[in-house]
Order: C-alpha cells, then structure tokens, then sequence
C-alpha cells in the first residue's frame, strides 16, 4: 500500500512537474538509502489519479536508486520520453524521494 501511494507521487510529479513550489536541497534527502527489491519495483504501474502510466526500474538496489519513465505528450501532439532518476532514502520514520533539479527542468 505504501508503494502504491509513494509511486502515485512519483507520478504525479512527472506528470503535474512544475506546479507546485519544490523544497530544495544540495544532495538527496534522507540519512541513508533504502535498500529496494528489484521484484517489488521494476514494471509498468498505473498512476488512478492521472490515469496515466509510469515504468519503473530499479537502478542500483544497495543505492536506493530508481529509473522512473513517462511518455508525455508536448505542444503539435508529439509524444515526449520523460524520464527521471529517483533517489529513495530515510531518515527515522520518514522516507524520502528526491529527484536532481535538472530533471525537472
């Protein structure tokens, strides 16, 4: 259930990206990653509040890196790749996703 909530966000942000004003930090937040099951996170999942789709590839497990992708359309109906390096970490309680500013750009 997490998951799913987390991944709907991931999407989200891909998919609404710039609307929202973005908290801002020099390096991924969080105090360590968290180790990610390749089984439990590659694949294709559907984001029900954007009724769109979202594939997901776990990068580096031990790294708490993942591989997130989107097809977009743009301006003149052209489809658009967008992709996204994910970095999952925690600190105490909280998990956290961060994404490099210049991939929202």
């Amino acid at each position: 259930m997490l998951r799913t909530s987390i991944l709907m966000a991931i999407a989200a942000t891909m998919l609404v990206g710039l609307g929202c004003s973005r908290v801002r930090s020099t390096a991924p937040m969080g105090t360590a990653p968290v180790a990610l099951v390749p089984e439990e996170w590659d694949g294709t999942w559907h984001s029900p509040g954007t009724g769109g789709f979202i594939s997901v590839k776990v990068r580096d497990a031990a790294r708490g890196e993942l591989e997130v992708a989107s097809v977009g359309s743009e301006e003149h109906d052209k489809f658009v790749l967008q992709t996204l390096a994910v970095y999952v970490r925690q600190s105490g309680d909280w998990t956290f996703f961060s994404v490099a500013a210049r991939d929202l750009a």
